[in-house]
């Protein structure tokens, strides 16, 4: 009754990229801001589809919104407290937006508690609970959205993928350099998202887009793995699709076909992956 997660991208027709998600393996999307004056363009992103974890306010209201998504606990992962009255649960009622928000009070029980944050950005680990049923003990899960996980389904948890499609010829007209960033959540613990773009895209004029960069940014990731968490390190997956300019590295460049003659939509984006 295991499950997994899923990040699926498609590029149709050379300009529409389609995105679907299920889980915490997520993308971003970014580039160099076009027309600017500074000397080194900044580089800005966007995080495409928000990971379906027990922190995702806008996925906590989906699941009580179905028929038994409220016997389900969103609680921060306190091991002392879970099972008890007093762990932290996640969320509390935004009564200014008339939704959900995390509850401070909750993230401060559970940092007094000693609750190690799950990623460098500092988010505190959160699990959904279900209850005891038939005398069995409650199942816990990490996402709202698995493929998999069958018995989690059967109160609001869903293999459905959220998709989106962004139009990367309206992209483009404000950014240059497109680059498409696709991680596991094991890769996405280790860096704040604006270090890892830095990384992945230079800045202009010091080599461009570059698969050297990219292969530097997994090679990174890898130690920063092992110093931070050791053995138990997450998996660790991820791709790098520049939709830009071909990279400067002349091996690169060297083993591609040529693409003299073809029209935009059937240039390829140059990719690189761990």
């Amino acid at each position: 009754d295991g499950g997994t997660t899923a990040t699926v991208i498609a590029l149709v027709d050379g300009s529409q990229l389609v995105h679907a998600q299920v889980g915490d393996s997520t993308a971003l999307l970014g580039g160099h801001i076009a027309e600017s004056d500074d000397a080194e363009p900044e580089v800005t992103f966007e995080e495409l589809i928000q990971e379906h974890s027990a922190t995702n306010a806008q996925e906590y209201e989906r699941v009580l919104s179905t028929p038994r998504g409220g016997q389900l606990q969103f609680v921060y992962d306190v091991p002392e407290l879970v099972g008890t009255p007093q762990v932290p649960t996640v969320f509390k009622r935004d009564y200014g937006g008339a939704g959900y928000m995390l509850d401070p009070k909750s993230q401060r029980m559970a940092e007094a508690h000693g609750t190690p944050a799950k990623n460098v950005r500092g988010d505190l680990p959160a699990v959904i609970l279900t209850p005891e049923e038939d005398g069995n003990d409650p199942m816990s899960l990490a996402m709202t959205r698995t493929i998999g996980d069958f018995y989690m389904q059967t109160y609001g948890l869903t293999w459905k993928p959220e998709v989106i499609s962004v139009d990367l010829s309206e992209v483009s007209e404000s950014l240059n350099d497109l680059t498409l960033i696709i991680c596991t959540d094991g890769v996405w613990d280790l860096w704040e998202y604006m270090d890892a773009f830095n990384a992945i895209v230079p800045a202009r004029g010091a080599n461009g887009l570059s698969l050297d960069a990219a292969k530097a940014f997994f090679e990174s990731t890898l130690t920063r793995g092992d110093e931070t968490f050791g053995d138990t390190a997450d998996n660790m997956t991820g791709i790098i699709v520049y939709l830009g300019p071909e990279p400067d590295d002349s091996q690169a460049t060297a083993e591609k076909p040529s693409t003299r003659g073809k029209p935009a939509a059937e240039l390829p984006a140059s990719c690189f992956s761990v």
